[in-house]
């Protein structure tokens, strides 16, 4: 079933804490339009693991991906 997951947020993780980020929808497809965009941040000196168990970019029937991404980077 389908769940109404929230669409981005800001985490601050403390010293062992872990958890699970999933997009709008899932295990189905996102609503069309949504950017999701989540905000890491953990305390000095700790670093984040970041696991990916299922990803799923659409495409079209080229197989050609134009519009979803997953994308890390460090502020």
């Amino acid at each position: 079933n389908s769940m109404n997951y929230i669409c981005g947020e800001v985490i601050n993780l403390k010293p062992e804490e872990n958890g699970i980020i999933r997009s709008p929808g899932y295990p189905g497809n996102t609503p069309p339009n949504r950017e999701c965009e989540w905000k890491l941040n953990a305390p000095y000196g700790y670093r984040f693991l970041l696991r990916f168990f299922e990803i799923n970019l659409g495409s079209t029937r080229d197989n050609i991906c134009t519009r979803d991404k997953v994308l890390v980077s460090m502020d």
